[in-house]
């Protein structure tokens, strides 16, 4: 199973990801990115810096895997978090 989550900056931004290895995991790792300066999203990295760490939702938990991709998209859709 896996679970679908938001990171939430200050300014109203939102980052929406994916995982299978577990939210709070998944959250530390890009906290540690972040920190280091490397994250692979070059918007979440500069949200990062100007706003400080985001706040980690869970959106969905216990996913289906085969069901990870699309419900992705639908919450991109819903947060409309490529402009975002």
């Amino acid at each position: 199973m896996a679970s679908i989550y938001l990171l939430y900056f200050l300014d109203d931004s939102v980052y929406i990801g994916k995982t299978s290895i577990g939210v709070h995991i998944r959250y530390a790792k890009h906290c540690a990115t972040m920190l280091n300066n490397t994250h692979c999203n070059y918007k979440v990295q500069e949200a990062y810096h100007k706003f400080g760490r985001p706040k980690l939702i869970l959106l969905e938990d216990d996913v289906p895997i085969d069901s990870l991709k699309e419900l992705k998209k639908q919450w991109i859709s819903e947060f409309d978090s490529y402009k975002n």
